[in-house]
């Protein structure tokens, strides 16, 4: 025999499916402002998603974060943001990269897989903390591929420099 819901239990029932989607709904709306004043300045889209109860202010969260709503924000920005020399950015930074697995991958499939949720900054140094991380993290997730994290590095920049080259006049 199946059991018979209760008009109560099925009022309850209506009711949380009805706060679930009010609350799906704000989230949304809260993303579409984040977003938005993440692309004038990242730091107060973060600050915003943290102020509406969404994030939790850490390096970890954030990069979580920007990883899981790449497609809602300028990639641009995200780039600008994780190349930062602030102390925040570059933890956040190292947090973003570490979300990623490279096992099994060569090198330029992990580079492309790493690079396809934001556009790297234009500034040297920025690049330059960005790929040793990344480096370093491949070296990790592949041992005994390149003999230290140095190489990986030097290979990435240099398929980072060919790519720049090929695609832009």
């Amino acid at each position: 025999k199946g059991s018979v819901m209760s008009d109560e239990t099925r009022g309850e029932v209506a009711r949380n499916a009805v706060g679930s989607f009010e609350k799906k709904q704000k989230f949304q709306r809260d993303l579409r402002a984040a977003a938005a004043k993440f692309l004038i300045k990242p730091k107060n889209g973060i600050a915003y998603l943290v102020s509406c109860g969404h994030l939790d202010n850490n390096p970890v969260d954030v990069a979580k974060m920007l990883l899981r709503y790449k497609e809602s924000l300028s990639k641009t920005q995200i780039g600008e943001y994780l190349g930062g020399e602030k102390e925040v950015n570059i933890n956040t930074m190292h947090a973003y990269v570490d979300q990623f697995s490279f096992k099994g991958m060569d090198l330029d499939e992990a580079l492309r897989y790493f690079l396809a949720g934001f556009r790297l900054p234009g500034e040297g140094q920025k690049i330059d903390r960005m790929m040793e991380k990344f480096a370093s993290h491949f070296v990790e997730n592949n041992p005994g591929i390149f003999p230290s994290a140095d190489t990986a590095f030097t290979l990435s920049y240099a398929i980072i420099m060919l790519n720049t080259d090929a695609h832009n006049p």
